[in-house]
């Protein structure tokens, strides 16, 4: 592990959470776009104009269907992040899509990229200058590249703890926030141990952890734990003790 300066490693934190947060002002303050869900569960893709008209660019009743306009459906929009011809790319669920200037709906790839797991799949995701898109796979705990061809492959696994849930690009590195994947993550819901972490991996595939969260009763909750440990040892040892004195007076006898 490396040391961070506190001012990088926020900055690291905002641009993750800036490109791949959910509905917030600050991922989509982007040429007038914005998202809507309505109170029935309906997606839609908004667009404003300097003059204050706002149209619906995409998006219709919850379901999934590429399309153009009210044509497209939306199930559950997690990431999203912007590319540099303006275009939108979400994922939706299992799909990655992409939302054009003009309200064109497309699903990208070779349909589903993942299945679903404790309720999540798909979540934060990246778009390079050169049009690959890196997809944080909470399901199958992986970071996964969608090449311009619509072929996959995968970038890293996170391993048997943790999940990716955000991405961004820095250079030529990707830095990758991940959190502890269900059931674990009730540990952090209670304030014990590990809860996010952050990881860098660079073009040579070498995958780098910058810096791990820790909630704040962690500590007090390993204190609790020792001295429950010591105190469950310190019983067995007294009734072990208590054991075989019986049975030595019961041979003297």
């Amino acid at each position: 592990m490396i040391s961070l300066r506190p001012r990088l490693f926020g900055a690291i934190i905002l641009a993750i959470v800036a490109e791949c947060c959910l509905f917030s002002d600050t991922a989509l303050a982007h040429e007038g776009w914005g998202i809507v869900v309505d109170r029935q569960g309906q997606i839609y893709f908004l667009r404003s104009t300097p003059d204050g008209n706002v149209t619906v660019l995409a998006g219709s009743a919850r379901g999934y269907r590429d399309g153009r306009g009210s044509e497209a459906q939306f199930s559950g929009v997690d990431g999203m992040a912007w590319a540099a011809d303006g275009s939108l790319y979400v994922t939706d669920g299992v799909y990655v899509r992409r939302v054009t200037m003009d309200g064109v709906v497309a699903t990208l790839g070779k349909g589903a990229l993942t299945t679903s797991s404790y309720g999540e799949d798909l979540m934060g995701l990246a778009v390079s200058p050169s049009g690959s898109v890196y997809v944080a796979d909470y399901s199958q705990r992986r970071v996964i590249q969608l090449l311009p061809d619509g072929n996959t492959r995968t970038i890293s696994e996170t391993g048997l703890f943790w999940s990716p849930t955000g991405i961004t690009i820095v250079g030529e590195d990707l830095y990758v926030l991940e959190h502890l994947r269900m059931p674990l993550v009730i540990l952090g819901d209670i304030g014990m141990g590990a809860y996010a972490r952050v990881r860098r991996i660079s073009p040579d595939g070498t995958v780098i952890r910058i810096a791990t969260v820790w909630v704040r009763n962690t500590l007090t909750f390993a204190i609790v734990l020792l001295a429950i440990g010591a105190l469950l040892i310190f019983v067995w040892r007294l009734r072990r003790r208590r054991k075989i004195h019986r049975s030595h007076r019961a041979a003297a006898a």
